[in-house]
């Protein structure tokens, strides 16, 4: 039986505080999980909150998890605070953006869910290394500690957590992998206001802000869909196809789709 494996995107990572510190990470630890459990991940930006269902028949050990979210859970942000040299890996979203879209965007949230309850943990893989997101920093005052922290899991856990992470990046990257077309744009703005994100689901895109949930979709070498909102769920706020020589660009919700290109591949001629 193939269980869910959840493809996201929203964008908090977590509320950044320019005091201090923050991270919300579980108060409590597990001691056991009675029954039988139903394993289901998300993929993507801040993958606990948000995504759209793919399918995996990757499953986990429930004692493994037990150790995993034990393991998170010890890693306090108000001790790690004073303590940054404790962690592993500190990245500038200012300074390094590309590693931070990077790593931003390869989380993935691994979830047990049983007996009317569930329990979740966030890991990113970056640089073929398995992280714990464990708190961002935003001192005015000492702003070489700006930036958001990592630890690293530790060998024996990455070695099982690995593979099957492995699986479900791969099953989840090969469900949107539908390249979006113009014709695909035209029959869409046919939806107007009905547009959601679920009707891109399925096509490749790359995000590209991290402000707020912005992604692309690469069409041609002339055209470039950008999609807009405070998350991949329900309506976008805008759904913009943009021209990429004149950028200039228009809503398909509202507008012409096949006179604004029509209008935009004679000014490139």
């Amino acid at each position: 039986m193939r269980k869910s494996v959840l493809l996201t995107c929203s964008l908090v990572m977590a509320v950044f505080v320019m005091a201090g510190c923050f991270a919300k990470l579980p108060k409590e630890t597990l001691t056991k999980i009675d029954g039988e459990i139903t394993c289901e991940f998300r993929v993507g930006q801040n993958p606990r909150f948000i995504g759209s269902a793919v399918e995996t028949d990757a499953v986990f050990d429930k004692e493994k998890f037990i150790k995993l979210f034990n393991e998170y859970a010890k890693y306090d942000p108000k001790h790690l605070k004073y303590h940054l040299n404790e962690c592993d890996l500190k990245i500038n979203s200012e300074e390094q953006p590309e590693e931070w879209n990077r790593m931003f965007n390869s989380g993935i949230n691994i979830k047990a869910v049983y007996g009317g309850e569930s329990r979740s943990v966030d890991v990113y893989l970056y640089d073929s290394k398995l992280y714990f997101f464990v708190l961002s920093m935003g001192s005015r005052s000492k702003p070489e500690q700006i930036g958001y922290y990592y630890i690293k899991l530790s060998d024996d856990m990455a070695e099982y957590w690995r593979p099957i992470i492995d699986k479900v990046v791969k099953e989840a990257k090969e469900s949107s992998s539908t390249q979006l077309t113009l014709d695909a744009v035209v029959e869409l703005s046919a939806k107007g206001e009905e547009l959601t994100w679920e009707d891109f689901k399925h096509y490749r895109g790359t995000i590209t802000y991290a402000g707020s949930y912005v992604k692309s979709y690469d069409i041609d070498e002339n055209f470039e869909l950008v999609i807009a909102g405070e998350s991949d769920v329900g309506k976008p706020k805008y759904i913009k196809l943009v021209a990429k020589t004149s950028g200039n660009r228009i809503d398909i919700r509202t507008n012409d789709v096949k006179a604004f290109i029509s209008a935009e591949t004679a000014i490139k001629q």
